[in-house]
């Protein structure tokens, strides 16, 4: 969560685009690159809550509908809210689909898996994981809605439909559901005193051995084989440049194993920065509804107080328009993602304190 303010101050604050992946800046591409562990934690925690939510509940009706409720909120949260918190229009002229969308989605199928065993859904998610690829390919044919249709299953892209209105794909559902549902099938694992280090370990390391030689080899699983650069860390910068929309077998390989290994040891955190990410980590929905308004709002303030252009960040979806030359450096940017984690730290501590003084009410729905 705390590398996910700083991507996305990155986006607003700083000089650079979208996904910048220039290998002969490192630290720009490294500031990128480590960023990308955060939606493939989301979405196979979020897979594996949906098991934790629901092992005890004996019926099972209860517990799709929660999750299927669950998953609705957060699309029609998708599709309001944090869609006017990118934009800052009222106007729905420009439509993101991506985190909130695909976990709502993910945790709606979830819900209609709930009769399966948790190890038959994770079976599942693993084949989706591993062969969704196969699909790159594939071009649809047919009625003009086939390509808006398989983009929202497959393939990240931008749309523009009949009455002018842009709906850009980023998350498409079927990779990010199969990371989900491996989660789910994953969850029994984390239950404390059922597994040993040792077993996590062993996951991590094996799925970033099956990234390192399909990377190598460029067999399958990523759109962009690797290819040896220039000098050795510029080759080290391509050999981890996989694909994220949407994310390659190889991304998700790259940034799950490392996750998984580290489980362990994040577990035994203590101290003030622990306290900070479980305050955090407490209120995750607030957390993510509250940031991106946060920093739109604080890129706005600074460039008026820079006198720098501000029409950008009002016009349709606005890391679009950036203009040339604009932003601040990396250090600065990093500055001001830490003034936005002492606001939201703030608010999910306020966000506690509500329900600890029985008004659960007031934040149940970003809980």
């Amino acid at each position: 969560m705390v590398l996910m303010v700083l991507d996305h101050s990155r986006d607003f604050l700083g000089a650079s685009g979208i996904d910048p992946r220039d290998l002969d800046d490192p630290v720009l591409f490294l500031s990128r690159w480590i960023t990308h562990f955060c939606a493939p934690v989301f979405a196979f925690l979020a897979g594996a809550s949906a098991w934790l939510a629901s092992r005890h509940d004996a019926q099972r009706w209860r517990a799709g509908r929660s999750l299927l409720l669950r998953g609705v909120w957060l699309i029609i949260l998708e599709l309001t809210w944090v869609r006017f918190s990118w934009t800052f229009s009222l106007q729905p002229e420009f439509i993101l689909l991506q985190v909130l969308w695909v976990l709502g989605w993910g945790l709606i199928v979830l819900a209609l898996l709930l009769p399966l065993p948790p190890w038959l859904v994770g079976v599942l998610g693993g084949v989706i994981l591993f062969t969704h690829n196969l699909l790159d390919g594939v071009e649809p044919s047919g009625p003009a809605g086939a390509g808006l249709l398989w983009s929202l299953l497959h393939r990240s892209q931008l749309f523009v439909l009949s009455d002018g209105r842009a709906v850009w794909v980023l998350y498409p559902l079927l990779p990010w559901i199969g990371v989900m549902a491996f989660g789910y099938g994953f969850a029994p694992n984390l239950v404390p005193g059922v597994r040993q280090d040792r077993f996590f370990l062993a996951w991590g390391a094996g799925l970033l051995a099956g990234f390192v030689i399909l990377r190598y080899t460029g067999v399958y699983g990523d759109p962009q084989p690797w290819q040896p650069q220039a000098s050795p860390l510029a080759s080290l910068l391509a050999f981890v440049n996989c694909e994220k929309y949407p994310p390659s077998l190889q991304f998700l390989l790259m940034t799950l194993g490392p996750a998984l290994a580290l489980y362990p040891w994040l577990g035994r955190v203590r101290g003030v920065g622990a306290q900070i990410l479980l305050r955090f980590g407490a209120s995750p929905l607030l957390f993510y509804v509250l940031q991106i308004p946060l920093i739109h709002g604080l890129a706005f303030l600074v460039a008026a107080a820079t006198r720098q252009p501000l029409g950008w960040l009002l016009s349709g979806f606005p890391l679009l328009h950036k203009p040339a030359g604009y932003g601040l450096p990396l250090p600065v940017v990093a500055g001001f993602a830490l003034v936005v984690l002492v606001v939201l730290h703030w608010a999910c501590r306020t966000c506690a304190e509500a329900e600890e003084q029985g008004r659960p009410w007031l934040i149940a729905p970003f809980l």
